[in-house]
């Protein structure tokens, strides 16, 4: 099968590129011809994959998504493809995978929430950026510009359903998988002492991993005031901030005022995250919005317990308290702390564990390919029959 795949960057560092790189591996064990049409690469492509240099104006947010999504539609056209799959760059394809969910509810949870700065808000009304964006998903969800739409949790699926006329049987919920042996709880044992040595933190720390990037997004500010909460009963909690934001200067001032100081470390991005879920007692990420935040499977895949927000399609691998806790919407800092405090019991957190691992073992990124394949061949039949 000869299958183009569609989007703006070829990386492995973020939710999105992570995805498309695997699953780029995995047709390509599987022996099908994959192309990429990419505008970056911004990590060395495995030996087999075509990279198709897509032109991008480079001007500003608004030129990048409109020039990439002219170029990558032209020429994704004029190749000979069995399957066209896109992410949300371009109009038109034969599969549509939205791994970030429904832009509008992006907009209406995170650019337009109270909490936002009121800027933020004004350009999300005004903003030809914004107003674009609108535009391009109501084109690619129109009827007729896809054969059958992917997404990544009920949530979105529901999301989609509400604001699009889309029938049942064009979209399928597939979630993410995860790489079972990179991130498998028996193999970071040495990784846990090591990290928790290297950063300066003993046994008697409470570590709570928090990891994203676009810090607002991934309510790491509704996070950092539910750890001032935690730290008045537990003063050796600790928080591990691994991610970028553009205003982290802002968040480390916020740190200072809340008098967190040491019991905050910010670390950056990184390319090795299991050595830091082994560091870690537990995975927090209070999302504003996100469609199934990758970051969710592989802490469970870890045997991390994970506390994450009702606004995150990943809270449904979490069952009733079992693998860990979903934040209700209206829960905010306060709730949020009242959580992580449960999981101060070693024992309890030990047990959440256990099960978080033997859910996500339920979702290998094998799953996955199958059932991406699995909608492939039904596009493709329904491609045969349409002549």
């Amino acid at each position: 099968m000869k299958v183009a795949l569609v989007h703006q960057t070829y990386s492995r560092i973020g939710g999105r590129e992570h995805y498309v790189a695997n699953l780029a591996d995995g047709l390509l064990e599987r022996g099908h011809e994959v192309h990429l049409f990419c505008a970056k690469v911004r990590a060395k492509p495995p030996i087999g994959l075509h990279i198709h240099r897509v032109f991008r104006l480079n001007v500003n947010g608004l030129t990048r998504a409109l020039s990439f999504a002219a170029a990558a539609q032209a020429s994704v056209t004029r190749g000979s493809f069995d399957i066209v799959q896109g992410f949300g760059d371009i109009t038109r394809q034969d599969v549509l995978r939205l791994g970030g969910g429904c832009h509008r509810e992006f907009r209406k949870r995170v650019l337009l929430s109270p909490e936002a700065a009121v800027g933020k808000r004004v350009a999300a009304r005004i903003s030809p950026y914004q107003w674009a964006q609108m535009w391009m998903e109501s084109a690619r969800l129109r009827k007729g510009a896809f054969v059958k739409l992917i997404v990544n949790s009920k949530m979105v699926r529901d999301e989609i359903r509400k604001r699009f006329a889309i029938d049942d049987d064009d979209i399928r919920v597939v979630y993410n998988g995860v790489d079972l042996e990179r991130f498998a709880p028996e193999r970071l044992v040495g990784a846990r002492r090591e990290t928790r040595r290297s950063l300066g933190l003993g046994d008697e720390n409470l570590v709570v991993l928090f990891l994203g990037s676009g810090f607002f997004l991934k309510g790491l500010d509704i996070l950092l005031k539910a750890h001032g909460r935690v730290t008045e009963k537990l003063p050796e909690a600790r928080l591990l901030v691994v991610g970028r934001d553009r205003k982290q200067r802002s968040y480390e001032r916020s740190c200072e005022r809340f008098g967190l100081g040491e019991r905050v470390r910010f670390l950056g991005t990184t390319e090795r995250p299991e050595t830091l879920y082994a560091a870690a007692d537990l995975f927090v990420l209070p999302s504003r919005y996100d469609a199934a935040a990758n970051t969710v499977l592989e802490a469970m895949a870890s045997g991390l317990p994970v506390v994450t927000s009702g606004a995150n399609g990943a809270k449904e691998f979490i069952e009733g308290g079992r693998q860990g806790y979903v934040l209700e919407d209206n829960g905010g800092s306060e709730g949020l702390a009242a959580l992580i405090l449960r999981l101060s019991s070693k024992e309890e957190r030990e047990a959440m564990g256990r099960r978080a691992r033997e859910k996500a073992e339920r979702f290998p990124l094998e799953r996955n390919l199958e059932e991406t394949l699995g909608v492939y061949g039904k596009v493709m039949e329904l491609k045969r029959r349409r002549g």
